[in-house]
């Protein structure tokens, strides 16, 4: 009797066992690992969840790297101009024309196109930046850097020393941006195009002066030098025209420096011969007062002479 009662009470607390096995979860929500029954049908879905895992990446390193490289080269166009922008303010434009270029590629914008436009400025490729230039003005006309692009036209011109096709362009951006900003230096490209105008009109007036044109109206003296280089008369500041005024005010710069070196080199011969004349003065001074000194010695001298003289002939005489 005492038998059974033992074997019912094992067989009782195993089953209690078996009934309330519990299990070891991790709960993200709480932070930490957590205890809970095994045969909850709550606890079912996690259980086989955590089962169906994948495995860890058996991957070979060289392929992780690979895909991790991809990674980079997907970042967002403009981390790629920014970085472009970086290399530009340090002078390796063709650096930043790269960056510029792969961030127009994965997603064309204007601004991509005036940089590249601007690093082609840089690098001496003039007929790119211009092709360029004229591509954000035909398609992107409405964006906020298209003045912009119309500057860059315009300086371009203005270098170049076609100063009509500048000014013209110039007023181009005054009349159709009057409220445009540099993208980089946020100026008014109304108050750049007026100074810029100005410039260039003080600078024509400057030189015709200076080699000694007059006239009431720029246009008027611009034919008058014209007509004496055998220029096409239209009063213009274009290229031919512009490039033949510094030509003749080059020579006339270097005329008038040869000029002012020849009046340094005199003056510097006058002043030698101030120099030897102040000198010879000196000299004659000095050996007047010279021949005066020995004049009272010698005269001191012959009265000595008779003093001595005297008083000879009185001891011949006692």
């Amino acid at each position: 009797m005492i038998k059974m009662i033992i074997f019912s009470s094992i067989l009782l607390l195993v089953f209690q066992i078996h009934a309330t096995e519990t299990i070891m979860l991790i709960d993200k929500q709480r932070g930490g690992i957590i205890e809970v029954d095994r045969n909850d049908p709550r606890n079912t879905a996690s259980v086989q969840q955590k089962k169906r895992l994948p495995p860890p990446s058996l991957e070979k390193p060289k392929e992780r790297e690979r895909q991790l490289i991809q990674g980079r080269e997907k970042e967002p166009p403009e981390a790629y101009f920014n970085t472009g922008l970086k290399f530009f303010m340090s002078g390796d434009y063709h650096t930043a024309l790269e960056k510029f270029s792969h961030a127009n590629t994965l997603d064309p914008q204007p601004h991509y196109l005036l940089w590249m436009g601007k690093c082609y400025r840089q690098v001496g490729q003039t007929e790119e930046k211009l092709k360029i230039m004229r591509t954000i003005l035909e398609r992107y006309s409405e964006s906020d850097v298209a003045d912009d692009a119309l500057f860059e036209i315009a300086f371009h011109f203005q270098s170049n020393n076609e100063y009509y096709l500048a000014t013209r362009k110039y007023r181009q951006l005054a009349e159709q941006y009057p409220y445009g900003v540099s993208f980089l230096s946020e100026e008014n490209f109304l108050k750049i195009a007026r100074e810029q105008i100005r410039f260039m009109r003080a600078e024509l007036l400057n030189i015709l002066s200076s080699l000694g044109y007059s006239g009431q109206r720029l246009e008027e003296i611009l034919i008058q030098f014209q007509n004496e280089e055998h220029l096409p008369e239209t009063g213009n500041p274009d290229k031919i025209t512009v490039e033949k005024l510094k030509e003749r005010y080059s020579v006339y710069l270097r005329d008038l420096e040869n000029k002012e070196k020849l009046e340094q080199q005199a003056m510097r011969y006058i002043y030698y011969i101030i120099a030897i004349g102040v000198v010879g003065f000196l000299n004659i001074i000095f050996m007047i007062f010279l021949r005066l000194s020995l004049k009272e010695k010698k005269d001191h001298l012959k009265v000595l002479q008779h003093m001595i003289s005297d008083l000879y002939e009185g001891k011949n005489d006692t």
